[in-house]
């Protein structure tokens, strides 16, 4: 076990090597008036690296998207969004993504339930 000054350095020096990245809290996300979580699938209208730029930035700067990926496959966005009900992720996808130009189709997920791991994998290059 590490003395506290110990795992404080540490973690100072992972910050410094830029392996910590940043720190989180998990929230209660019904306390903050979020009852629905999704992911909602974007297919590109046309592709090209000026409107994917422009609807990843338009995307990330929506209050309710909480992560963004670009994929592989038929999709090219993944958006990670909390809502507060079923009204609201209609008016987000109807009214702020699916109409905008860079679009071709969005597909729609409701998570029920999710999980997340507190440990990663290490995988060690030689």
């Amino acid at each position: 076990m590490l003395a506290p000054s110990s795992c404080l350095a540490h973690v100072q020096k992972l910050t410094r090597l830029k392996v910590i990245q940043g720190f989180h809290a998990e929230v209660d996300l019904k306390a903050l008036g979020i009852g629905l979580q999704g992911i909602i699938s974007v297919r590109l209208a046309k592709h090209s690296q000026s409107r994917f730029r422009s609807l990843f930035a338009y995307v990330q700067q929506l209050i309710e998207v909480l992560q963004v990926f670009q994929v592989t496959g038929a999709n090219d966005l993944l958006i990670h969004i909390a809502v507060a009900d079923v009204d609201h992720l209609r008016d987000l996808v109807v009214d702020r993504l699916a109409t905008r130009p860079e679009v071709a189709a969005c597909e729609t997920s409701v998570i029920f339930l999710s999980s997340r791991k507190s440990v990663l994998p290490r995988y060690v290059r030689n």
